[in-house]
């Protein structure tokens, strides 16, 4: 959601929407009974950092590096629920599966090679989006030069689809 309305509407009304739907999230899992996952919790506190951020930042930083923090906050809570809990890979692939898929070798193999591809992916992501502020000062995600369409959007949305082909795939 962040990313879809970054640039097309205010960066404020972008965050508080993302915001809003991550809690919303979290509530419904809370209503739900569902257990929270590392990435909904995690979507929760970048959302309310981007938010706080949004308000306090000069738009001028907030312009030039809103992707690429956003990105590495998505990266953060990828590795802290690795690290921390169970990956989030493993939190919706064992959803509604039975036991002994879920403590199956296999599944353990598969489960952990899909994190650590997302974690590339979000890597990538992240250094795609900071190299045009870090490279240019004229950088902006709203911009015409062309490593800042390439660091900011096309890098860094053809790692989230190869990531998603590569999940398929496994």
């Amino acid at each position: 959601v962040y990313w879809v309305m970054l640039g097309n509407v205010p960066s404020i009304i972008a965050a508080v929407v993302a915001l809003t739907t991550a809690i919303a999230g979290l509530i419904a899992g809370y209503a739900t009974r569902t257990p929270r996952r590392s990435l909904e919790i995690g979507s929760g506190a970048t959302f309310l950092t981007l938010t706080v951020v949004t308000l306090l930042a000069d738009p001028y930083v907030l312009d030039r590096w809103a992707l690429p923090l956003s990105f590495a906050a998505l990266l953060l809570a990828t590795l802290l629920g690795r690290q921390f809990g169970a990956p989030f890979v493993h939190e919706y692939a064992a959803a509604n599966q039975p036991p002994a898929v879920v403590n199956s070798d296999v599944f353990g193999r598969i489960t952990k090679r899909l994190t650590w591809i997302w974690v590339g992916v979000f890597a990538g992501m992240t250094l795609s989006a900071a190299i045009p502020p870090l490279v240019s000062d004229d950088a902006s995600m709203l911009g015409t030069l062309a490593n800042s369409y390439v660091g900011y959007w096309v890098a860094p949305f053809a790692l989230l689809g190869l990531g998603a082909l590569a999940t398929r795939i496994l």
